[in-house]
């Protein structure tokens, strides 16, 4: 059997340096990656192009996915939403995107991205399927949550959707 000589050629990003030792009977080879690392690879990837890196390609490729997908994800400035339609990213809460949204019937209001996309949020509150404004039912009991300069206030849980509204009144003039 002859043995190959793979010194001095490229693979990928790898350029082959020397043979090492041999790991599990297969041949190994010193690589020397374009990002600079060294890596040492078995022969049978190198010929059958399996590894084309150090592993610098993987997480670029990986890093370029992620990033492609935030931005279509994150960037939602004109879609529809019910009767929403997302206008500009006006801050963060907790973490998570606040959007201006104009609603079908005139009014502005400040949503989360998720309760967008969900499909948690479809209008401003005008709409009698919705509820009042900022009054969201949980769990039998009604919890106000309003919006100021770009920033979500909990304002709290009540019993009764009449007393939530009330609370609600009373934060705004606040």
């Amino acid at each position: 059997m002859v043995k190959i000589n793979l010194s001095g050629k490229r693979f990928g990003r790898l350029t082959v340096l020397h043979e090492v030792k041999k790991k599990n009977r297969n041949r190994r080879w010193r690589c020397l990656c374009d990002c600079g690392n060294y890596t040492n690879v078995d022969q049978n990837l190198l010929r059958q192009r399996q590894s084309r890196s150090c592993g610098c390609l993987q997480k670029e490729i990986v890093s370029e996915i992620a990033t492609s997908k935030i931005a279509k994800k994150s960037n939602i400035a004109g879609k529809r939403f019910g009767m929403l339609t997302a206008i500009k990213k006006v801050g963060k809460s907790k973490n998570r995107n606040n959007w201006l949204c104009k609603c079908d019937c005139g009014n502005e209001t400040i949503v989360l991205t998720s309760n967008l996309t969900s499909g948690t949020t479809k209008s401003c509150g005008c709409k009698g399927n919705d509820g009042p404004k900022n009054v969201y039912p949980r769990n039998n009991k009604f919890r106000v949550i309003i919006s100021e300069n770009g920033n979500q206030k909990y304002v709290g849980t009540f019993d009764t959707e009449e007393q939530a509204i009330k609370a609600r009144n009373q934060a705004k003039l606040q």
